[in-house]
């Protein structure tokens, strides 16, 4: 990887694969897509080695919700490419975030997204909410924005309570925390 300037992985293309693929090499548009797993830096980093291979015979599923990057993040690992890594042609700046309710339980986060580079492109917000019920960093929202050139817009990212809630084995039901939430806004850049 420290020999090319980028890779291109295309995953599921279909009959149209040639162009898509051909139009991102040349610039023609700007790469979108954005990873839905963890690429782990080396085989001997994924997570559920510390399960395998098991004890007579037996592999036992033990990493729990501690899965694809919540399981890095645990870890203290640094993946080759993180979930929801993603390039694009051009740069973005974010603003300030914003929290405010939604009505009800939930809410939304406000952030103000300016396309800083000479090109049209893609960004994506994220929106983790940070130590949750012994989990680092859980995804609770995300929008996907393409500005042209000096573009700006202010993503509006809503946070569903539920995706706050954790299970109780005791109760046999769904809590909401306790206390605040810490959250954190990234980008499939950042």
């Amino acid at each position: 990887l420290d020999a090319v300037a980028a890779v291109v992985h295309a995953w599921f293309p279909g009959q149209e694969a040639g162009h898509a693929i051909a139009d991102v090499l040349t610039g023609a548009v700007d790469p979108g897509g954005r990873l839905p797993v963890v690429f782990p830096a080396t085989s001997g980093q994924h997570p559920g080695l510390l399960n395998f291979p098991g004890l007579d015979g037996e592999v036992r599923y033990g990493e729990g919700v501690l899965v694809g990057q919540r399981a890095y993040d645990r870890l203290g690992l640094e993946p080759l490419f993180p979930f929801g890594h993603g390039m694009s042609y051009t740069s973005f700046e974010l603003g300030d975030a914003e929290a405010r309710s939604d009505g009800g339980e939930g809410f939304v986060v406000a952030v103000p997204v300016r396309n800083v580079g000479d090109r049209a492109g893609t960004e994506v917000v994220q929106i983790y909410a940070r130590s949750l019920s012994g989990v680092p960093r859980r995804l609770v929202g995300f929008q996907k924005l393409h500005l042209d050139p000096g573009g700006s817009i202010t993503a509006a990212v809503s946070v569903p309570a539920d995706l706050l809630r954790t299970w109780d084995v005791g109760s046999g039901s769904w809590v909401s925390p306790a206390h605040p939430i810490p959250l954190e806004v990234m980008t499939s850049s950042s």
